[in-house]
């Protein structure tokens, strides 16, 4: 039986009655990806307060961090690896299966970049699985050396469904986004 999980791109996006924010948000959905650790590393003492804060199924995955999509350019440096492992030990923190790294739309996937991704899969390997939402491509082809890396790495290709996007990597998992308001997203959902 297929299953599927409905949340959002992080749950500060919506208003709780009163107290913390994320068990209120999880009493309406049973999934989020959290977006808090594109920004920061949060520290595993929070991490395991977010954890015990929703219910027992509540299901998380977790944003790479900006350093490795943004600032490392999605290379295998130094600095990319500490990042990429230190948000795959916030995902197993928070039974987080899924590790989503989004890259700026004007990173192109060369030889060094499959390479990072194949290194970078090779880290994680056993904790997470890689989401990758190449955004140089959105709406056309992977190149055919990143399709093949992301395939035999076991990741999952980030489409935006909302705009007619599929998936262009088979793996078992379907992950995309409802795209909240705003100019940039063709769908606008309210509550």
């Amino acid at each position: 039986m297929d299953e599927s999980w409905i949340g959002a791109g992080g749950s500060g996006y919506f208003r709780g009655p009163s107290g913390p924010l994320l068990p209120a948000y999880a009493r309406a959905f049973r999934f989020v990806e959290l977006n808090a650790t594109f920004y920061r590393h949060p520290s595993i003492l929070e991490a395991r307060r977010w954890r015990r804060s929703v219910p027992v199924d509540f299901l998380f995955s977790v944003k790479g961090h900006r350093t490795i999509t943004h600032a490392e350019r999605f290379r295998a440096t130094r600095g990319a690896t500490s990042a990429l492992v230190r948000d795959s030990v916030i995902a197993r923190t928070l039974n987080a299966d899924i590790l989503v790294l989004e890259t700026p739309r004007d990173l192109e996937f060369g030889r060094e970049e499959v390479q990072a991704l194949k290194d970078f899969s090779a880290a994680v390997a056993g904790s997470v699985r890689i989401a990758l939402e190449a955004r140089a491509y959105e709406g056309r082809s992977l190149p055919r050396l990143l399709a093949t890396a992301l395939r035999d790495a076991g990741g999952i290709d980030v489409a935006d469904v909302s705009k007619g996007n599929r998936p262009r990597v088979e793996s078992g998992v379907s992950y995309t986004r409802l795209p909240g308001e705003g100019v940039q997203n063709v769908l606008e959902f309210s509550d």
